[in-house]
């Protein structure tokens, strides 16, 4: 036992590089989670802060195809890291030096953060798709291991930015993330050690062409995309959770101590994950993250006092932990050759449409009707994905009968 831990730690020392990425990208990400109070404190409502975040979604749904496309494109993830990172920074400085400066009656800053949702997601595309590929390049190696370093720096600072943000304002976290991300930029080097291997080459007629058509010719990678808008309608409504704190009457800058529980959650399924796939497979793994989505919301339903919101939180870190670690290698498996940077950033653009709509609607139901009927509209969606993955499943089988990628249940 000891010989295969002391094997296994080596592994993961050999990419220590990387391992070190996700962790500060972790740190640099976890900035996101204040922006409702960041806009709230500058005078938006909730209704204004889900225009800016519907927005945000949208940027991020246009781009993130692009982004991957061009990776793909150039061969080369570490070019376009280096100028997300570089975007990125700019964009930060823009929106702390503009915070409270208005056009016309416009906060200038508000037109600022959405642009965020285009340079952090362009960068952790890039980490994702090396910590994808480290893993065909090394089997020894498992995703789910790799991803849980971002989730432990993610919970790491959120834990310390609450009494940051209460003695500094919510500003702080911004501020410290230019830091992070100069410190992601100091180790791009990194990158060039995880570019999509040279044996696995595109299937081209022509040399430099992609043949991007193919991504649609795959019945069951397509359904599965699609149908990432329905699940984000169930899923996106963490950014509400500030509402949900306030609404029991607690102080609204708890939400960095209830995020870093959240991801504590991940922490601890992540490394599990590796096991469950012995019983469970990919396809049926993306089912039970939905269910804890499910326990999740039925707790906040329901939720009067922090000890629910601390369970809700939990299972909500077990979901994402499940949906990490499994859904960015199940994608991968079947995305055509040569395009896997561009089926990841596909499958993101599609779930982040879903929370465009929802954070269009979760605005005004938190203004008009509680964010509790929020809750109870995600609940709906959860459901209503359940139904569709297993019909669309189902469809493609017995009706079209094409192959799937892999069985739905692991036969011992």
């Amino acid at each position: 036992m000891w010989k295969r831990v002391k094997t296994t730690f080596v592994e993961y020392a050999g990419i220590a590089p990387l391992l070190s990425i996700y962790v500060i990208y972790g740190f640099a990400q976890a900035s996101g989670e204040f922006r409702v109070m960041f806009l709230e404190s500058l005078g938006m409502t909730a209704t204004e802060c889900g225009r800016v975040l519907a927005l945000s979604g949208l940027l991020t749904a246009v781009s993130r195809p692009l982004v991957g496309a061009l990776a793909d494109k150039l061969r080369s993830r570490r070019i376009v890291y280096i100028g997300s990172l570089l975007a990125w920074m700019l964009i930060l400085v823009l929106m702390l030096s503009t915070q409270h400066v208005r056009l016309a009656g416009f906060l200038l800053c508000a037109g600022i953060v959405p642009l965020l949702s285009v340079s952090e997601p362009a960068t952790y595309g890039m980490i994702e798709a090396s910590g994808v590929n480290a893993t065909l390049q090394n089997p020894k190696l498992d995703f789910s291991l790799i991803r849980v370093c971002l989730s432990i720096g993610y919970s790491l600072i959120n834990f310390l930015y609450t009494p940051i943000v209460n003695r500094f304002g919510p500003t702080a976290p911004f501020a410290c993330t230019l830091l992070f991300a100069a410190a992601l930029l100091y180790l791009s080097g990194t990158m060039r050690r995880f570019e999509t291997m040279p044996e696995r080459k595109a299937q081209q007629d022509d040399r430099g062409k992609l043949q991007f058509g193919r991504l649609f010719q795959n019945y069951f990678l397509m359904a599965f995309v699609l149908l990432n808008f329905v699940l984000s309608l169930g899923s996106h409504t963490q950014s509400y959770l500030y509402y949900l704190i306030d609404a029991i009457g607690l102080d609204g800058s708890l939400v960095g101590v209830a995020i870093g529980i959240r991801v504590i959650g991940e922490i601890i399924i992540m490394p599990l994950v590796p096991f469950l796939k012995r019983w469970i497979s990919l396809p049926m793994l993306q089912v039970l993250a939905c269910v804890f989505r499910i326990l999740q919301m039925i707790l906040f339903i329901f939720c009067k006092n922090p000890i629910i919101i601390l369970c809700g939180t939990v299972l909500n870190g077990f979901a994402g932990g499940v949906s990490l670690a499994s859904t960015a290698v199940y994608l991968r498996m079947m995305a055509p050759e040569g395009l896997d940077t561009t089926t990841l950033s596909i499958s993101t653009a599609m779930s982040n449409v879903g929370g465009i709509a929802i954070n269009l609607l979760g605005g005004i139901i938190v203004d008009t009707l509680g964010v509790f009927s929020l809750y109870r509209l995600s609940l709906g969606f959860l459901f209503l994905w359940l139904v569709l993955y297993f019909g669309t499943w189902a469809f493609g089988i017995y009706v079209l009968k094409k192959k799937p990628p892999m069985p739905m249940f692991i036969r011992k």
